[in-house]
């Protein structure tokens, strides 16, 4: 059985190895679970902005049947998508908010660990996602699986992090399973 894991508790510990990214096969419940953490780069300096739990939505169910049954082998996580949306992630959703970039994930950069987990490491460049008229206030971020009709495996939201051509942002993104 997969069992939505839905904690998004600010008042856990602020890491990918705390409670809710253990294994909890003893009960025979394989738990989906996310953890990401985003910093701003500027002047080659890395800034912590926000570290937390993510909500796996819906769709990543219907991501990993498709790669089991081998009927979805271009499901794969392969985009990050920053949007300008605002309002709380909820389970049923299928995409952001307000949806401004996307960048496909180079998977040179996604490690896969002994301990059920996946990180993936993306970061984007000062000379992208950047806006004519000024900063952009990203609040939103989700992983996408590839194919003709991309599904959204999980969503964050965090405070605006102001993204212009002087600065770059970098997401960790740690899934579990």
């Amino acid at each position: 059985m997969i069992k939505q894991q839905n904690n998004l508790d600010n008042n856990k510990s602020s890491s990918p190895t705390n409670q809710n990214m253990k294994d909890d096969t003893e009960n025979g419940e394989i738990k989906l679970s996310g953890f990401v953490t985003a910093w701003i780069i500027e002047d080659g300096v890395e800034t912590l902005a926000h570290k937390k739990s993510n909500l796996v939505v819906s769709n990543g169910k219907k991501i990993l049947a498709g790669l089991l049954s081998g009927k979805g082998a271009d499901r794969k996580i392969s985009t990050l998508k920053l949007g300008t949306g605002v309002g709380a992630p909820s389970f049923t959703e299928t995409n952001l908010n307000q949806s401004e970039y996307f960048q496909p994930i180079d998977q040179g950069t996604v490690e896969v660990k002994a301990d059920n987990t996946i990180t993936y490491t993306i970061t984007v460049a000062t000379t992208a996602a950047n806006s004519d008229t000024g900063p952009v206030a990203y609040t939103e971020a989700g992983l996408f699986s590839g194919g003709i009709e991309p599904l959204m495996y999980a969503r964050e939201t965090f405070p605006a992090m102001n993204k212009d051509a002087g600065r770059g942002l970098k997401f960790q993104w740690v899934l579990s399973f």
